[in-house]
């Protein structure tokens, strides 16, 4: 039984954790000098499935709506879940040209389901915004914990 535990003890805590994904590889890199990106979308579940060309860790939870990137410039991919006729296009790209520290980007989507199209964009909240990331009330209770930097 202990070893089990042992075993599963990493799985469990990482289903814990739902703050913004890191997509760089220096884990030691301050996050005052990290950028978030947001793709959280109201009606549908926005997963981030490209970063610079690179897929986020995906195997645990499916692929993160929330990445922390390094400053300066990203393209970002994100295929959405429920939005049934945007699942057929592949998703949508955003490019960001100049991404700055302690910077929060979140995506405002205008979806038009007649039309079948999606216009998306990023907007730059500013520095600290205060954004929060939140889980699901069946879930988690409905916490929500503020990006830090």
């Amino acid at each position: 039984m202990k070893k089990a535990l042992t075993i599963l003890a990493p799985f469990l805590l990482a289903s814990c954790a739902f703050g913004p994904q890191a997509v760089y590889t220096d884990s030691a890199h301050p996050l005052s000098d990290t950028a978030v990106f947001s793709a959280r979308a109201n009606e549908a579940i926005a997963q981030i499935v490209s970063v610079d060309g690179k897929r986020p860790e995906c195997w645990q939870q499916g692929c993160p709506a929330i990445v922390r990137v390094l400053p300066g410039e990203h393209t970002f991919i994100i295929r959405f879940q429920y939005w049934h006729w945007m699942e057929a296009m592949g998703g949508v790209t955003i490019h960001i040209a100049d991404m700055k520290p302690r910077h929060v980007y979140a995506v405002e989507y205008d979806p038009n389901r007649e039309a079948k199209t999606l216009r998306a964009r990023a907007v730059d909240l500013g520095e600290n915004s205060g954004y929060s990331v939140c889980r699901a009330k069946l879930d988690h209770g409905g916490k929500c914990s503020p990006i830090t930097f």
